[in-house]
């Protein structure tokens, strides 16, 4: 199931339609944050998709609040932002989203995107077992650990991006990002720490 989360109500019944009709997932749509609070409650879903204008702090606060919860933490969040929005995708990435699409974008570039987000979820799980400090003391987002666990095979910042078909920019700042929670000062030490050999 997706959770689809916009203030345009155009653009909620034509990706509701077409991720439905084309995607064939089921799709529940909401118009503001608050009211997906109360069903997070009874059941989670597959991933979140997230767009609204002109308030961004309410969607780094609610990524925020899925990252800090335990049973909300690994599910992938892709903010969907302005032509002008870069300041807001790096927030975005360190508030813990997973992916972002930039506007305006055709709808089968948002179905690729989720398509990529859900298939993050099957393949990080072996990176999940890098160490006992990646599950309980660092909260890293489900990207976080993809990108971890690329680091400890040695991948520099423009393969890791080629790998998860994302662009160099939110690479290196998913790099930077793992390096200030974690404390570490560079990615030799990251991958040592990765591995157990701290």
């Amino acid at each position: 199931m997706l959770l689809l989360i916009s203030d345009y109500p155009n653009f909620l019944t034509t990706a509701k339609d077409y991720l439905q009709d084309q995607g064939n997932y089921q799709v529940t749509a909401f118009s503001n944050y608050q009211d997906v609070l109360p069903m997070l409650s009874s059941g989670l879903p597959d991933c979140i998709i997230g767009d609204l204008r002109g308030r961004h702090q309410e969607s780094y606060a609610f990524v925020k609040s899925l990252r800090d919860n335990p049973r909300t933490r690994s599910i992938p969040f892709i903010f969907l932002h302005s032509p002008n929005g870069l300041p807001d995708s790096i927030q975005a990435l360190s508030a813990g989203c997973d992916r972002y699409l930039m506007k305006p974008f055709l709808p089968k570039n948002l179905l690729t995107e989720i398509k990529t987000a859900l298939s993050s979820i099957v393949t990080i799980q072996p990176t999940q077992e890098l160490s006992s400090p990646v599950n309980d003391s660092v909260r890293l987002t489900p990207t976080e650990k993809k990108v971890l666990a690329l680091i400890v095979q040695g991948l520099s910042n423009r393969e890791i991006a080629a790998n998860l078909s994302i662009s160099l920019r939110t690479a290196e700042t998913h790099v930077s990002n793992i390096l200030g929670k974690t404390g570490l000062p560079n990615r030799t030490k990251l991958a040592a720490w990765a591995l157990g050999e701290h």
